[in-house]
């Protein structure tokens, strides 16, 4: 076999070689039907996921607008308590800076006499206190006693009332009056004691209804007032209300 030969089977019989990629190649995408229906099914979930994940954050992610509303309140009112507050600092401020130069006799003076104030008003507030307290126990004890009074006491007490409501009456007048209607003395002092009206101004009332229908001297307007059963005490106080 001649060289020529040798050549010719040789390459028949060698493998055919594939050339090699280089980077600079470009290469078509992969257009097969599976990777088409892979990438539209995998977008599509990508977009549901991101659908619901702002739906997701919409609801839980911030507050609602009535919610804001109340922080912006709560807010504003803070801001607003601060701001009073620091003017009353400056204020206090302002005002202490004039004991400054007070000497030391001068400061204990002052502040005895602020420890005198002091007292003067823990011990009215005490005084008030104990005034209220003891109201609210008469008030209790009176109510307990009409609560049990009997059915002719409370037929008593409800037309003192309603006598009151259109005229003044002294303690003893009131009396009087309930007796005229028929109750005995008894129940129309539990009338005239339970009515709550005040006979002070009772007196005043009564004056100031003398008053409107004709004219009297100061003396006079008592003497009238103490024949309609009322107090000198009363009296006098009836006609001071009215000017007298």
């Amino acid at each position: 076999m001649n060289t020529e030969e040798t050549k010719i089977n040789q390459q028949e019989t060698s493998p055919i070689s594939t050339p090699e990629k280089s980077s600079g190649d470009v290469f078509p995408p992969d257009t097969s039907p599976v990777k088409k229906k892979f990438d539209k099914r995998t977008i599509l979930e990508i977009a549901v996921g991101a659908i619901a994940l702002l739906t997701i954050i919409g609801l839980v992610g911030g507050p609602s607008q009535e919610e804001y509303d109340k922080l912006k309140k709560k807010y504003d009112t803070q801001t607003q308590d601060l701001d009073n507050l620091q003017t009353e600092y400056y204020s206090y401020k302002n005002d202490m800076e004039k004991f400054d130069d007070l000497t030391d006799e001068e400061a204990d003076a002052l502040l005895a006499k602020v420890d005198e104030i002091t007292a003067e008003k823990k011990a009215k507030e005490e005084e008030e206190r104990k005034a209220a307290e003891q109201a609210a126990a008469e008030e209790a004890a009176k109510q307990q006693t009409i609560n049990s009074a009997s059915m002719s006491q409370r037929n008593a007490l409800e037309k003192a009332k309603d006598y009151l409501d259109f005229s003044a009456f002294s303690y003893t007048g009131l009396i009087g009056q309930l007796e005229y209607e028929g109750f005995s003395t008894e129940d129309a002092t539990f009338g005239a004691d339970n009515c709550g009206a005040d006979w002070n101004e009772q007196a005043a009332k009564k004056a100031q209804s003398y008053l409107d229908f004709s004219s009297f001297s100061r003396q006079g307007l008592v003497d009238q007032l103490l024949y309609e059963g009322f107090t000198n005490e009363q009296a006098e106080y009836g006609v001071t209300a009215v000017g007298y």
